[in-house]
């Protein structure tokens, strides 16, 4: 089954961790910040942050998924040297939506492994109390079920576009599609816990960071 923004329905029925030790997942929208507030998250609580994306990073330098993937997407997802490229692997997936979820049922599983192999040593781990999740697609992939709170980060769309415009060189037309791929963020901010946007200076959202953690247990 796929969803109405084009994700397909995370399979409910796969085994997940829920510890016994907090687990604050962090999602939101695209360039909102959501990588700095969970590491401002890590350093005012001394906590660790578990990012998913890296993770997708790290799949990509696995044999089998290496193999996979070439498999997958051919010369179109390979530079000159015939090593995997992540740029021409964007360009493959977008705007091919089937694409997107074809590459995403490759290298999830893997994703999904590895987050909830972090999950199990952190829960044995007597020296850590708090675990940060970083994870965009922390609904659509039914990651949220591990987490025991939920955050949702998002900022002003014209401060979404100067961000992706000058650090990605994507144009609206890419911001816009890349979010329509995924949960609506409306939704997304239904569904979470505490939402908060990044509209200012990093010391403003600092100061924002210190006013939510006076309410929450650690």
């Amino acid at each position: 089954m796929t969803l109405p923004w084009g994700q397909p329905a995370p399979d409910f029925g796969r085994p997940f961790i829920r510890p016994q030790k907090p687990v604050w997942g962090v999602t939101g929208g695209i360039a909102s910040g959501k990588s700095t507030f969970a590491r401002l998250l890590s350093e005012k609580t001394g906590s660790r942050v578990l990012d998913a994306d890296k993770l997708g990073h790290e799949a990509l330098n696995d044999p089998e998924i290496i193999r996979r993937v070439k498999s997958w997407g051919g010369d179109a997802v390979t530079g000159e040297d015939g090593n995997l490229s992540r740029t021409k692997i964007g360009a493959y997936l977008f705007p091919k939506r089937e694409k997107l979820v074809e590459y995403e049922s490759i290298i999830h599983p893997w994703i999904r492994h590895r987050l909830l192999r972090e999950i199990q040593k952190f829960d044995e781990d007597s020296s850590e109390r708090l675990l940060v999740l970083d994870a965009s697609l922390l609904w659509e992939s039914g990651w949220h079920r591990s987490c025991s709170l939920i955050l949702h980060l998002d900022a002003p769309l014209e401060i979404k576009l100067q961000r992706v415009i000058t650090s990605r060189g994507w144009t609206p037309m890419m911001l816009n599609l890349r979010e329509s791929l995924q949960m609506p963020l409306t939704l997304k901010a239904l569904l979470a816990d505490y939402c908060l946007t990044n509209s200012h200076s990093l010391d403003r959202l600092s100061s924002k960071v210190d006013a939510l953690l006076l309410g929450l247990p650690i």
